[in-house]
């Protein structure tokens, strides 16, 4: 599991939930609140919607009022009623964030099921449940005035921040999250935490439909270990250029429900809603980005937007070089020859395939700080040549050497 991800703005910096290590004794509790839609905030329909939750101090329970139009009450009725979704059904992913040292903080994501905990309190629309650690946590919906309430009890210490992901399920009733509309419209996401020195409350609001999107650009998407690529992209809510926004760059893991909590770059978009930034990819990579737009004097917070480049920026390794340091006869046309590869890029760990006579002859790991030698056995006209990557886990892309032949065209005469 990766470490734990959570981006919140705040005076335009990226801040790690408790990363000064709580807060202090006598300083009240503090909570912010996040949204992120997928495929993002233009009209259409979602796959998924993405609740984010984060607190100073361990928390005991979260209220959270969803606004009208978040989740479908009817398909959320419809969901309890069996055929439609038996018990333990899968609804979405819930990802908890526990302190277990002033220092440490273990992420663990559990399936969000259907129907709550033994003994646990229900929903009038749908009760929910999801492990915390060793415990079980209950998810009550109930419909307001408002839209939904979603009442989460925790039931095991030290939780500090929560992700819940909802997917939008075909129900009976149609899907849980409702499209987003063609027009713009806005909605407020409110937040009640409970914790053992008291409350504490946030509000968000999310831009949806309309040109509301954050597009991203890589140029180039091919580039050699060490240059540069500039990512630049567009910012719009409600049709309109969004200045002033911070966005952040990363790799894209899994989804973008994992935002940075240290990003590889940030950006200000300007008065146009664009940003660009230069970053130094080490290993082929699909890059993401996340805008956050900070509260002013007459507005609570945005809700954060995601994009994703179409292409990957593959990265190529250096290119080897290789040289044949002695060769003999054998008999007849064989030669021996001990060919040696030098690692281009001593810092990352790469391997080196080498050809003999346009064939795999063998495929090995650079030690490190290293050069490779190979005993090759072979026809004295044959030639070598090294392709050196990584073909497994943070990929870089190969990149050939010149071609050595086994036995010199002129050899020196003795």
């Amino acid at each position: 599991m990766l470490a734990r991800r959570g981006l919140q703005v705040v005076a335009a910096v990226f801040v790690l939930a408790a990363a000064s290590g709580g807060a202090s004794a006598s300083a009240p509790p503090s909570v912010s609140v996040d949204v992120i839609a997928w495929p993002g905030e233009a009209p259409g329909p979602l796959q998924w919607k993405l609740w984010h939750v984060q607190a100073s101090e361990p928390i005991r329970s979260i209220t959270l009022v969803l606004p009208a139009g978040g989740l479908r009450p009817s398909a959320l009725r419809a969901l309890m009623s069996a055929p439609q979704a038996p018990e333990g059904a899968r609804v979405g992913v819930a990802t908890v964030t526990m302190r277990r040292a002033p220092d440490l903080l273990e992420t663990t994501a559990s399936t969000l099921l259907v129907s709550g905990c033994p003994g646990a309190a229900v929903g009038d629309l749908a009760t929910l449940r999801f492990a915390t650690g060793d415990a079980c946590a209950t998810l009550a919906l109930r419909e307001s005035e408002a839209g939904v309430v979603a009442r989460i009890d925790l039931h095991a210490p030290d939780v500090t921040a929560l992700d819940l992901r909802v997917d939008s399920l075909q129900t009976a009733a149609g899907r849980l999250l409702p499209p987003n509309p063609t027009e713009a419209s806005t909605a407020d996401t409110s937040v009640t935490v409970e914790t053992a020195s008291g409350t504490a409350h946030d509000t968000v609001r999310e831009v949806a439909g309309g040109a509301t999107s954050l597009t991203v650009g890589v140029d180039p998407t091919r580039l050699d270990y060490g240059h540069g690529a500039t990512v630049s992209g567009l910012v719009l809510r409600g049709g309109a250029p969004a200045a002033g926004e911070l966005v952040a760059l990363d790799a894209l893991t899994e989804s973008v429900a994992s935002w940075p909590g240290e990003p590889i770059a940030t950006a200000t978009t300007d008065t146009d809603g664009h940003f660009a930034v230069t970053v130094r990819p080490t290993y082929t990579e699909r890059l993401a980005a996340w805008a956050s737009a900070a509260a002013t004097v007459d507005r609570v917070r945005l809700n954060t937007l995601a994009g994703v480049s179409p292409t990957d920026v593959v990265v190529r390794a250096p290119k080897p070089s290789i040289e044949r340091r002695r060769a003999t006869r054998v008999r007849g046309r064989l030669v021996r020859a001990e060919i040696a590869v030098r690692d281009p890029l001593p810092r990352e760990t790469l391997q080196c395939r080498l050809y003999v006579g346009g064939k795999l002859f063998a495929l090995r790991r650079f030690p490190s700080g290293a050069s490779l030698v190979f005993h090759v056995i072979g026809r004295r006209d044959a030639n070598a040549r090294a392709v050196v990557g990584r073909w497994t886990g943070l990929k870089i892309a190969p990149r050939s050497s010149r071609v050595v032949r086994l036995w010199p065209r002129n050899p020196r005469r003795p």
